[in-house]
């Protein structure tokens, strides 16, 4: 994972020209941009009323990513480099367990069959 800083840097640095790209990328891309944004909407707004706190959590979470607070972990289970954030307890949103996608599949299904609540993967 590349250093934080030097991302920061390379932004403020650039701002110019990575203003004027994204510009350039819109204006090309305008119709497709705004039915992205359009589905990202709707989906956020169904995920948002289905589960606030679950919304709240997320947000919560990728912010503090956002700004380097919080950084991601190797797998806990098998070590892999590309996880999700498991929570355990939406009400602490900075404590997550870092599982790769086959092992986050893997915790629900055996800890909701512990429960005796049916499977949601």
């Amino acid at each position: 994972m590349e250093n934080l800083d030097s991302k920061a840097k390379y932004r403020r640095k650039n701002r110019t020209e990575l203003c004027q790209k994204s510009r350039e990328y819109y204006e090309k891309n305008r119709e497709r941009e705004k039915e992205r944004f359009k589905k990202y909407q709707k989906t956020r707004s169904v995920i948002t009323k289905r589960d606030p706190i679950k919304r709240r959590t997320y947000d919560i979470l990728h912010y503090a990513l956002k700004m380097g607070r919080l950084q991601k972990k190797p797998c806990g289970e098998c070590g892999a480099e590309k996880v999700e954030a498991h929570h355990e307890d939406y009400a602490r949103p900075l404590a997550v367990t870092w599982l790769c996608k086959k092992c986050h599949a893997k915790h629900h299904r055996v800890n909701n069959h512990a429960k005796g609540e049916p499977s949601k993967v």
